[in-house]
């Protein structure tokens, strides 16, 4: 029986882990970027042209190199996987700037990891866990109201909360999107 799913396998080059991709900033010019494989998902999930028999879909990105990074307390490695991020997402930001209407993006981390601290002499991490510091959660979307500034697909720290309520960002959609 055939599949109707849409259905993708990214592949890494011969030779290299097939269980993860590298920390960005060992990588090759061969390895494959969070915001290529952004971009190649967005184009798969929205090929059809004819606005008629698109799907409405759903996308998660997960930058989850960020979290083993601080786990090993790896500033460096951090930081790249954070930069890596910063250009999936505005992958992201162009197809919502395409789509405005039907376009919600949502920016967060499920946890921190490290405890980590900016000081005004350098940086430093209090622990290799979980830390129930509050995560930002970020959102933009077009849908009524809306601020000029969110029209123009700027996006906005929307709220900050608990590790263990990520779930309650949910209300930060408006209802007519849940419909």
């Amino acid at each position: 029986m055939e599949s109707k799913s849409l259905k993708n396998l990214l592949i890494q080059p011969q030779g290299k882990d097939v269980k993860q991709l590298p920390y960005s900033i060992y990588k090759n010019k061969s390895d494959f970027t969070l915001a290529q494989i952004t971009q190649l998902g967005i184009e798969k999930l929205s090929a059809s042209s004819n606005p008629h028999t698109q799907k409405p879909f759903f996308f998660m990105i997960e930058a989850g190199l960020i979290d083993w990074a601080n786990h090993y307390n790896l500033a460096k490695e951090v930081y790249g996987e954070v930069k890596e991020f910063s250009e999936a997402i505005k992958v992201a930001v162009t197809f919502y700037k395409q789509h405005p209407e039907e376009t919600l993006i949502i920016v967060t981390a499920d946890h921190e990891t490290g405890g980590s601290q900016i000081l005004k002499k350098g940086f430093r991490y209090t622990t290799k866990e979980h830390t129930g510091n509050i995560v930002p959660v970020f959102k933009t979307w077009t849908f009524p109201p809306i601020s000029k500034r969110s029209a123009e697909g700027a996006i906005a720290v929307s709220a900050c909360v608990a590790n263990a309520s990520i779930f309650l960002a949910s209300s930060l959609v408006p209802a007519s999107v849940h419909a």
